[in-house]
């Protein structure tokens, strides 16, 4: 549909379960978010006659991170397999659909504030496939 006014995408919630091993000070991680991904609903509306479109959008991300421990930080390096996949409905009957996948690399700079908990900071590059100009998201990580 073209010629859409669109209101500000909401900030993506997500919960990520994954599996870490740690050999000497090198970690390597999995995550997902498969589990407790839900979609993110919002209406459009076409400039032209008015009429209001319902959009559905969930985001899929399963990465991999690779990193370094150095005291109580944990600088690494992400590999993002992002799959967004967007519906568009009116009245209920389904007028497009679109799904786009891309591998996205980022960086990460954890701090082990205790044994078991380990906030983060990420930054995501851009990404032209997805449209991603950048992205960022802090983490809270509980080890046991």
């Amino acid at each position: 549909v073209t010629g859409v006014q669109t209101c500000a995408l909401p900030i993506f919630k997500s919960i990520s379960i994954g599996l870490s091993k740690f050999y000497n000070n090198f970690n390597c991680s999995i995550s997902t978010n498969r589990l407790f991904n839900s979609e993110i609903k919002r209406s459009v509306k076409r400039k032209s006659d008015g009429l209001i479109f319902q959009n559905e959008t969930k985001t899929t991300i399963d990465s991999l991170v690779l990193g370094y421990r150095i005291k109580r930080f944990n600088p690494s390096l992400i590999m993002a397999n992002v799959e967004v996949s967007k519906i568009l409905y009116y009245n209920n009957s389904l007028v497009g659909y679109e799904n786009k996948k891309a591998i996205i690399p980022g960086i990460n700079l954890g701090y082990f504030a205790t044994k078991n908990f380990a906030p983060s900071f990420s930054y995501i590059l851009p990404n032209k496939e997805l449209d991603l100009e950048e992205a960022f998201s802090l983490n809270i990580n509980y080890i046991f």
